[in-house]
């Protein structure tokens, strides 16, 4: 599902909520709620997604801000991978 928003566009499926804007510079956020987990769910969360992003190459000069739903807890890193790349190839 995609909306637009007065400042960028916001891409979601039943995982992640990505936002993105143009930007002058590449750059990525994560918003991982404390209702998420303890600190080391939530940072295991965020190691887990720039592992995704890391692997992929966005296009060049956005702002990304990546929010993870409580959802992410129940699915293995290969389901995690797969629903945010869907997201990330809907922007180009």
């Amino acid at each position: 599902e995609m909306s637009s928003t007065h400042k960028g566009m916001v891409l979601k499926n039943d995982l992640i909520q990505l936002k993105f804007i143009i930007s002058t510079q590449n750059k990525v956020a994560f918003i991982i709620k404390k209702k998420y987990g303890k600190a080391h769910m939530r940072n295991k969360l965020k190691r887990q997604l720039r592992a995704i992003i890391s692997k992929i190459n966005p296009c060049k000069n956005i702002f990304c801000l990546i929010a993870a739903r409580n959802e992410c807890k129940d699915v293995t890193f290969l389901e995690l991978k797969t629903k945010t790349l869907e997201l990330f190839n809907k922007i180009t």
